[in-house]
């Protein structure tokens, strides 16, 4: 069967959450910053608005941080809850309502407690992080710099800077790995140059 994009589960929505589990880690606020960041880019016809608890500094440099909604808007109705990195339920935090007040649920996630009940799951426990899921329902060429970071930033952490077991569970090795943009031809940098900025920013 052929994947589906992202792009498919936007038609006929207007309005959409990107949502993520309480205390925000780098893969959570990655995946949820680039889908966010992937839909103002490509489906300006698509509102989109974000939700998770208030995460740390170190991530500020993403960009879409600052649209971080920490709780609800009042009153305003979803077509459509993108979850993103949720194990369970309760984990889902500041937008957990909206997984019964949105007309549809898509969640993207790695872990292997996850039992959701959502219109559309896609749950891949030997993946390496939800940002690498979820990249995978990007259409090639579509991919701005603003989001390729986002989505890189959560590899390195979920795989610890592309080392130790999660390197194991399909992740290709660090000098292999790269987010391909749009059509300017930028990466966010994988060689030297991109662990050490990673590591310095301190996002594990």
């Amino acid at each position: 069967m052929r994947q589906k994009n992202i792009g498919e589960f936007l038609k006929g929505v207007r309005t959409a959450a990107v949502a993520g589990h309480v205390n925000p880690d780098g893969d959570c606020v990655g995946s949820c910053l680039g889908v966010y960041n992937y839909i103002r880019d490509n489906y300006p016809e698509t509102d989109v608005d974000v939700y998770l608890e208030q995460p740390r500094q170190v991530f500020r440099f993403m960009n879409g941080f600052d649209s971080i909604h920490t709780s609800l808007i009042s009153g305003k109705q979803y077509d459509l809850l993108i979850l993103l990195d949720i194990s369970s339920r309760d984990r889902i935090g500041v937008a957990e309502p909206l997984v019964d007040a949105a007309k549809k649920t898509l969640c993207f996630d790695h872990h292997v407690t996850n039992r959701g009940s959502y219109s559309w799951l896609f749950n891949v426990p030997e993946i390496s992080s939800t940002c690498e899921l979820v990249f995978s329902f990007m259409e090639e060429g579509k991919v701005s710099r603003n989001c390729a970071e986002c989505i890189y930033t959560g590899m390195v952490h979920d795989t610890g800077v592309f080392r130790g077991k999660r390197e194991a569970c399909g992740l290709p090795h660090r000098e292999r790995v790269h987010v391909r943009t749009d059509g300017n031809a930028r990466a966010v940098p994988v060689a030297e140059g991109g662990h050490k900025r990673f590591t310095a920013r301190e996002v594990l």
